[in-house]
């Protein structure tokens, strides 16, 4: 959201981490995104990954602002991946996509964000399981090994959105609503 926003945020190694406390060395700044020698372009970038085993995909990330004053924004997030992983017989198809739209005037913003994610897993690796208090923790195996059945399956399907809106109602005073 830099694009929009007046302040970001940046945390930065400066020292390196300790034995005893990996956060250590971390410096937060409080970034005035109006600072001369910062600017934010649009974004284009196509970026292809691979993982072990054969599991590759693709990501693609697109933002451009048009009118008169780059009042209006557009943003596409997309990412595809595909093959086995790096756990026994786990084999995994994920896609997911975001649209953006927003409107920044003198006055007013607004933006709304769909989202699309889809992940579709083979031969499912449970990742997560519960032990009831009292019982011990069993001994580590290979981290490759999956403890699911090879039966087992995983599938999600989900889509989400978020609108945003605020309004400069007095030099002062701004409300704002989202949902």
């Amino acid at each position: 959201s830099a694009h929009i926003a007046d302040y970001m945020i940046g945390i930065f190694r400066t020292s390196p981490p300790t034995k005893d406390n990996r956060r250590h060395g971390l410096t937060q700044f409080l970034v005035d995104m109006k600072s001369n020698g910062i600017s934010v372009n649009p974004i284009a970038q196509i970026t292809g990954t691979y993982w072990s085993n054969g599991m590759g995909g693709v990501a693609l990330d697109v933002g451009r602002r048009y009118g008169e004053f780059k009042e209006w924004g557009v943003r596409v997030n997309a990412l595809y991946r595909n093959g086995n992983g790096p756990v026994d017989r786990l084999n995994e198809e994920a896609s997911a996509v975001s649209l953006g739209l927003d409107y920044r005037g003198e006055r007013v913003r607004a933006s709304f964000d769909y989202f699309h994610n889809d992940l579709d897993q083979k031969n499912g690796q449970r990742t997560t399981f519960g032990l009831l208090p009292g019982v011990n923790v069993p001994t580590g195996v290979r981290n490759t090994n999956n403890l699911a059945q090879p039966y087992e399956f995983y599938n999600a399907n989900y889509d989400y959105g978020v609108a945003r809106v605020e309004a400069d109602v007095l030099d002062n005073v701004t409300v704002f609503g989202a949902f």
